[in-house]
């Protein structure tokens, strides 16, 4: 241990710390969180590691490949490598790769800010990693998951249906010009009514309300929607047959041919005409 890191660290920080190159660290597979790299936070992050450099080491495990995965320390990297350093601390730890996903996931959850993307996938992938090594036990893994996070359950799962939308419309979500239980009902849409709904909001710049992503929905589960049909839920101005003019009869004329009883009876005189209607067309 160099006498760099015990300053740094500590003696007892500095314990397991290792130097490795930037180059050998490697985002961790199918990575939830995005790297933002031109927000002023980042900003901020680049310039306190150019002043005093990484103050927290990042927690690494081998990849089988070479080189290591990244835990946590995403953000560090880039920051690290923005500023010319050419290797940083790390911890290597030699964990299981459900057990990396269970520890990357919770040490991002309590970010301030996650957009519901992040959620989403987050979520899913400890879902995954908690099936695969049997925890749920007589719970769900929802329930699990939702005592490590603060939500609940079912808020778990909604988000984790949004993995079903399309990266387009996921994006509309994280942008928040959809919200996230509108994004929950258009996930059951398949991809091909998705993109013609995506297709829709370029074309016209509108979007559905929760009424008409229930709708769509509801059209849309059995079948292939058109631009018509997502026209008409969104906009409610499908072409439409002009209202044909009403064609009235005059009780004086009517009475030249029922007597005064039948004329009490509106059926009996609609079907009637009706039958010498047809009676007629079918003589000509």
């Amino acid at each position: 241990m160099s006498k760099g890191l015990d300053a740094l660290f500590g003696d007892d920080m500095g314990q397991g710390v290792e130097m490795i190159p930037i180059a050998d660290l490697k985002a961790f597979p199918n990575h939830p969180f995005k790297v933002i790299e031109d927000n002023e936070d980042m900003e901020m992050l680049i310039q306190s590691v150019g002043e005093r450099g990484i103050l927290e080491p990042l927690k690494v495990m081998p990849s089988p490949g070479g080189g290591y995965y990244i835990i946590s320390g995403h953000r560090r990297r880039h920051a690290g490598k923005a500023s010319g350093l050419s290797e940083l601390p790390c911890i290597v730890e030699e964990v299981s790769l459900e057990d990396a996903i269970q520890e990357m996931v919770d040490a991002n959850l309590h970010r301030e800010v996650i957009l519901p993307s992040e959620k989403a996938f987050a979520y899913k992938m400890k879902m995954d990693a908690s099936r695969h090594q049997g925890r749920a036990g007589g719970r769900t893994s929802a329930e699990e998951i939702g005592e490590a996070t603060g939500d609940s359950a079912r808020t778990i799962q909604r988000y984790m249906r949004l993995t079903h939308l399309s990266e387009d419309l996921l994006e509309l979500v994280d942008n928040k010009k959809i919200s996230v239980g509108n994004g929950v009902l258009l996930s059951y849409l398949t991809s091909e009514n998705q993109g013609t709904l995506m297709a829709f909001y370029e074309e016209m710049k509108k979007l559905p309300n929760t009424d008409q992503c229930e709708r769509l929905k509801e059209l849309g589960s059995d079948r292939n929607l058109t631009w018509d049909d997502v026209e008409e839920i969104i906009l409610g101005n499908k072409e439409r047959k002009p209202a044909q003019k009403a064609v009235k009869l005059e009780a004086s004329w009517l009475e030249e041919f029922f007597s005064e009883e039948e004329l009490q009876d509106a059926d009996y005189v609609r079907n009637t005409i009706r039958e010498l209607l047809e009676e007629w067309q079918s003589s000509r």
